[in-house]
């Protein structure tokens, strides 16, 4: 019998939890080997990469927001208006200033 939605669900996420800590592990004991051989140059090399991979993936995942948000038509909001004191009247729909 095939494990249920809600069981499968949580085997995954324990594995990809698993994998997240395996992989910051491995990262772990990679820059603390360069260090102890003294190839400085070399994690300043990979630390450059990987900051500029970090960027990259964060401003990617912003321009998918951006481009939802811009199809999507803004609320109505009238909070600027009723601060200002600039309500509309109901009966003649003048403005008060």
């Amino acid at each position: 019998m095939p494990p249920t939605s809600s069981v499968a669900s949580a085997q995954q996420r324990k594995r990809r939890r698993r994998n997240t800590i395996l992989i910051s592990a491995a990262v772990a004991l990679a820059v603390i080997l360069l260090i102890y051989y003294e190839q400085i140059s070399l994690l300043y090399v990979l630390s450059t990469f990987a900051v500029t991979a970090l960027l990259v993936v964060v401003g990617w995942s912003n321009l998918g927001a951006a481009k939802r948000s811009a199809l999507t038509a803004p609320p109505f909001d009238d909070s600027a208006a009723i601060s200002d004191g600039l309500t509309t009247l109901p009966d003649d729909g003048n403005a008060r200033g």
